[in-house]
């Protein structure tokens, strides 16, 4: 919607302008938007919000707010994704992975022991998921 939004735009102006190109500048817009404001603003809400709630004896809530800015930097979706990022996979492989679970919130050990227990060529995975999953287990 934004990007047909941003070539409708164009087009209506009389810019002439490729598809590709307002594509290509509207994905980089969102990116640095993404990235920098949203990310910083997202950071400095968690850290004050962690204050408040220590501040008033509620630590322990404290410590269960989860990493959005990690899961915004990472582009994951769970603590699952991100530890097989972790471990070295890319972020579609981990993706692809992270969905054949329900646990999402694995630990570091939890996607260790996840990923041995997987099998590239009985997995139903794309040669591609499947050679970079078993490049991962040789060094896990």
């Amino acid at each position: 919607m934004i990007i047909d939004d941003a070539i409708n735009y164009h087009k209506r102006k009389g810019k002439n302008r490729s598809n590709r190109t307002v594509i290509r500048e509207v994905l980089t817009d969102v990116e640095s938007s993404l990235r920098f404001k949203y990310v910083n603003m997202l950071g400095c809400y968690g850290a004050v919000l962690k204050e408040a709630l220590t501040a008033t004896g509620h630590a322990s809530y404290a410590a269960k707010i989860p990493a959005l800015t990690l899961y915004l930097e990472l582009g994951a979706a769970s603590q699952t994704m991100i530890q097989l990022i972790s471990l070295g996979l890319s972020r579609h492989t981990a993706h692809v992975l992270s969905s054949l679970t329900i646990n999402r919130d694995m630990d570091l050990e939890s996607a260790r022991r996840f990923l041995s227990r997987l099998t590239p060529e009985t997995a139903g995975l794309s040669p591609y998921v499947a050679d970079e999953l078993r490049r991962v287990l040789q060094s896990v």
